[in-house]
């Protein structure tokens, strides 16, 4: 007991003790109602444009290089303003598209950079990331379609 009530004071969540069982583990895990931000809501994106494949396809090509081009100034920004700015349009268009992980850790980014002067090293690297994930993706998407036609 005495351990558990350290370990809950200390910021834990949940106190295992060794050996760790699957079971135990795995209901520790339910516990917590972990739930990931879906990458990419298609349904979603398809309402936005009035079920029209031919358009959405087209703005997924387009965000593709968009994302491309923000990937490179977020590398060239300097200036706190502008990085605030340029996440704030990441995440709105990104929302608009479905890409809902992207759109979530790019509010999450602007937060921290209204908040602070210095913005968090890992909060930026995560957006990157998620550029990355979204134009890796997007490029899968052109290649199935290539090979349907």
């Amino acid at each position: 007991p005495a351990d558990i009530e350290r370990s809950l004071k200390c910021g834990m969540n949940k106190h295992l003790t060794k050996p760790v069982v699957a079971k135990v583990l795995l209901d520790a895990i339910a516990d917590m109602q972990i739930t990931k931000t879906v990458f990419f809501d298609r349904a979603f994106a398809l309402a936005q444009f009035s079920a029209d494949e031919a358009l959405l396809n087209t703005m997924i090509d387009k965000f593709s290089s968009l994302c491309e081009t923000q990937l490179q100034q977020i590398d060239e920004c300097t200036v706190k303003g502008e990085l605030v700015r340029l996440v704030h349009s990441i995440k709105g268009v990104s929302g608009n598209l479905g890409f809902k992980r992207l759109s979530s850790c790019a509010l999450q980014c602007e937060k921290s950079l209204k908040a602070t002067n210095d913005p968090e090293d890992q909060i930026i690297k995560e957006l990157i990331m998620q550029l990355k994930q979204v134009i890796v993706f997007i490029r899968g998407l052109e290649a199935v379609d290539v090979k349907k036609s």
